[in-house]
């Protein structure tokens, strides 16, 4: 596994609640919401809650210095004055008492720490754990490097999911001290210094092998570059009553998110019965590819066609389709000619009275023309789900006023729009910049949806999948190689196969993106670095068989756990 990948899975012998609809990924405060009600409703002590977390954390720790030769099997608990740096002080307690040498840093003076925290530091003490309060600034540099002397490995336990302020001073300090050492790192419940909501950097941050996260994997454990930080994650059953969890995500007002998987999507690949023929399937029309740019509009037939869509026609300029005819025999040709933009959108119209779905966008120019043409096509056709994509989000992006307000004539469409953006064309069709969608994906990623009324998919890593209730889910399959030209056009194909199918437009986006993921997955084991767009449609098939054999494989009891690797 890279640094930049993630894995999630079950700490071992625990048992999570997690059903096979629901595995929700939290936000800060739907988190601090269910553990205040655990504690203030249900009265389960705090230091019940800190006991199991702490445990937890020192099993994760062990597991990593088991890795490490036997004289470097130490380890060094690095504290804030919260309950954080508490679960971190009871990590230390049950290290000490599996005989791992192991000393505490609380950074922070003694008399502000918080009541749970000088509770678990007394009890360290009596037990001989060595424990020093980092509280002066000038003396805190040699007391730390001194520590690290002594100890190797590091529990990071300096601050939570809380945290929403960029570090300063002493303790940013630290953080950057030990990030800079590259040591072997368990992190509690996140790793300092990452925003639980968005993944980005708060100044600094602990980039860690393992981290443990409690009841819940969170926001900043899936989108980057917190994913990056986390390593893998372990989430740990503290002892939270499922009961908690409907009532806390019904008061997030539909702002809930989950973590994408087959048995997320696993309804829109239905066991084909004996008696089916081309036309249960479905015809898309694709509408896409310039003369000296065909390659697209051929990768999105492909797609389509691998993906399980019985019929595919191409609708592009003349030169286009000869190009593309000789390469795939299966995809059929319908040329738009004419002059003005009036007479190609009526071609396009007429030529979706007979067909399913519409794929429309890639390599399309994204000229004014481009824009008129893609809004008669899908008013006039406003019961045909649409895949907008590429160019045509481009054209649209650019003759819009007011960013996605300018869009709203979308939410009148009967039926579903699937928007697919890639962060450059997220951030002209909201106006703003990369850097602002990136920052906060989901939250872009829910706002573009709600203003349109539109299935929104943001790609990249970690690919947002946003419906208008914002209701999201987030994707942790793919892969770096998937970073090529075309890969963005067979996701395209595999979106308008699915709708084209009678897939609703909800699920059709979260199945194309997980097919599109696992069978790049797939490709990036077969061809490493050199993969192309053109190899990730050659293993959607099995992709395909993939999904059906976890769906027949699935357990009965109707449980799952967190253990079947990275994204899967």
């Amino acid at each position: 596994m890279t640094r930049s990948s993630l894995e999630i899975s079950d700490p071992g012998d625990e048992k999570l609640w997690y059903t096979r609809a629901m595995k929700p990924i939290l936000n800060r405060l739907q988190m601090t919401t269910l553990d205040r009600r655990a504690i203030d409703e249900i009265g389960i002590p705090t230091a019940v809650l800190m006991e199991r977390a702490g445990y937890a954390v020192a099993r994760a720790m062990r597991a990593l210095l088991r890795r490490q030769e036997p004289s470097m099997r130490t380890a060094l608990s690095v504290c804030g004055l919260g309950n954080n740096g508490a679960d971190a002080v009871v990590a230390a307690r049950y290290l000490h008492g599996w005989r791992v040498p192991v000393e505490i840093l609380v950074v922070g003076a003694r008399g502000d720490a918080k009541p749970e925290l000088e509770a678990q530091v007394a009890i360290a003490e009596r037990l001989g754990i060595g424990v020093v309060f980092l509280d002066n600034t000038e003396a805190a540099g040699p007391r730390l490097e001194a520590a690290l002397v002594r100890r190797n490995a590091i529990v990071d336990g300096l601050f939570g999911t809380g945290l929403s302020r960029p570090l300063a001073g002493l303790v940013r300090d630290v953080v950057v001290r030990l990030a800079a050492l590259g040591r072997p790192t368990v992190s509690v419940d996140i790793p300092s210094g990452v925003d639980a909501d968005t993944g980005q950097e708060l100044g600094a941050s602990i980039r860690a092998d393992t981290t443990v996260s409690f009841q819940f994997p969170k926001l900043g454990h899936v989108l980057f570059p917190g994913r990056a930080r986390a390593g893998r994650l372990v989430v740990a059953d503290i002892g939270l009553p499922p009961s908690l969890l409907a009532p806390v995500l019904g008061e997030s007002s539909g702002r809930v998110a989950h973590r994408l998987d087959h048995e997320a999507v696993s309804d829109a690949f239905p066991t084909r019965s004996a008696d089916v023929h081309k036309g249960t399937f479905g015809h898309l029309l694709i509408a896409a590819g310039t003369a000296y740019r065909p390659g697209a509009a051929l990768l999105v037939g492909r797609a389509a066609l691998r993906s399980g869509v019985g019929l595919a026609t191409l609708a592009s300029d003349l030169a286009t389709i000869q190009s593309v005819a000789p390469a795939l025999d299966e995809l059929m040709g319908l040329p738009i000619s004419g002059d003005g933009y009036e007479a190609k959108a009526a071609m396009l119209s007429d030529a979706l009275r007979v067909r399913s779905a519409l794929a429309i966008g890639p390599s399309l120019e994204p000229t004014p023309e481009t824009a008129e043409v893609v809004r008669r096509v899908l008013e006039t056709c406003a019961e045909v789900p649409a895949v907008v994509d590429a160019g045509a989000l481009a054209a649209l992006s650019a003759v819009s006023a007011g960013g996605p307000r300018g869009l709203r004539w979308l939410r009148d469409r009967a039926g579903d729009t699937l928007m697919t953006p890639h962060p450059g064309e997220m951030a002209r069709l909201m106006g703003i910049s990369v850097a602002e969608v990136q920052k906060d994906r989901v939250e872009i990623a829910r706002r573009l949806a709600g203003e349109t009324g539109s299935q929104v998919v943001l790609k990249g890593a970690s690919t947002v999948v946003a419906s208008p209730s914002g209701l999201v889910f987030v994707s942790l399959a793919g892969n770096p190689g998937m970073a090529t030209g075309g890969s963005g056009d067979v996701l395209t194909g595999v979106l308008g196969a699915l709708l084209a199918r009678g897939v609703s437009g909800a699920l059709a986006a979260r199945a194309g993106v997980w097919l599109h993921a696992c069978a790049g997955d797939l490709a990036a084991q077969a061809f490493g670095p050199g993969l192309i767009a053109s190899d990730i449609i050659g293993y959607l098939p099995k992709a395909l068989q993939l999904v059906a054999k976890e769906e027949r494989g699935r357990g009965q009891d109707g449980g799952v756990g967190l253990s079947n690797g990275i994204g899967a």
